[in-house]
């Protein structure tokens, strides 16, 4: 599937301007198919765990934003990237904006804030762009084994007041 998610990216209007991954131990050769320049992170621990790896990557980021994409997802429409760059841009309450597959055709936003966040609609981390000061000040939980986006959506909206976005049609 990997190879779907970065011809995705390579498809998007506003590209990543760096490639970090982290390899839980990948035996054939997906690792080959890794774009020039990326860095390649080696997940440290025994058992894996997906909030520890997103925050090992972290360490390796030098961007302001952080798209996380798992190997599974790919971006559909062109300017999903761009648009949620520019809702970060022009939001600074935004903390975080995550692509859902809702509406194919048309990219609309939703706001998710204390008004409407239900415990399950404040992030996806199989495709989303995070503000990396956030994530430095509060990583994900590695003790929340599951569910880890929704509840870092859940410190981000209620004890920083801040809110993210969902983009359907992605």
């Amino acid at each position: 599937t990997l190879p779907a998610t970065l011809d995705s990216l390579t498809q998007q209007t506003l590209q990543p301007a760096e490639y970090v991954f982290v390899d839980s131990g990948s035996t054939d050769s997906t690792l080959s198919l890794l774009p020039a320049g990326s860095i390649l992170h080696r997940y440290a621990g025994d058992t894996f765990n997906f909030s520890e790896a997103l925050n090992q990557g972290l360490v390796h980021v030098t961007c302001d934003y952080l798209l996380i994409i798992s190997s599974h997802s790919a971006l559909a429409h062109p300017a999903a990237i761009e648009q949620a760059v520019h809702l970060l841009e022009t939001n600074p309450e935004i903390g975080a904006v995550y692509f859902s597959p809702e509406k194919s055709g048309e990219l609309t936003a939703e706001i998710v804030d204390r008004r409407n966040f239900n415990g399950f609609n404040g992030l996806w981390n199989t495709c989303s762009i995070v503000r990396v000061p956030l994530l430095r000040e509060r990583q994900f939980r590695p003790e929340v084994f599951s569910a880890e986006d929704q509840e870092w959506a859940g410190w981000l909206i209620h004890c920083r007041g801040m809110a993210t976005a969902r983009i359907d049609g992605a």
